[in-house]
């Protein structure tokens, strides 16, 4: 009985993660580059740039703690080991940088 009732429970888990994994790709869909506008497609290119400059006025630090997170994906602990700093820091590099990108770029979004 207790083998079953936790096989239902991991079961009953497994949907459910489906299910978010499954509503959150469908909020991510992009359209396709036919159907998009072109004022949305500059306007978006525009941004682009703006967020690649500001990150360029960053720290090095800050820039690459911020690039290995959310262009690379990785976590804060993989960050850390990759660069051979506590994991501490890195959260530290990372809100601090963000902090200065939002101070940057307040006007465009």
């Amino acid at each position: 009985m207790l083998t079953r009732s936790r096989s239902l429970d991991r079961l009953r888990v497994l949907q459910r993660t489906l299910r978010a994994a499954e509503a959150c790709l469908a909020d991510a869909k992009i359209p396709s580059a036919d159907i998009a506008e072109p004022m949305e497609d500059a306007i978006l290119e525009e941004r682009s740039e703006r967020v690649k400059a500001a990150l360029e006025t960053l720290p090095a630090e800050q820039r690459i703690a911020i690039e290995l997170a959310y262009y690379q994906g990785l976590t804060c602990a993989a960050i850390a080991t990759q660069l051979g700093v506590p994991t501490g820091t890195i959260k530290t590099r990372i809100r601090l940088g963000i902090s200065k990108l939002r101070q940057a770029l307040t006007d465009i979004f």
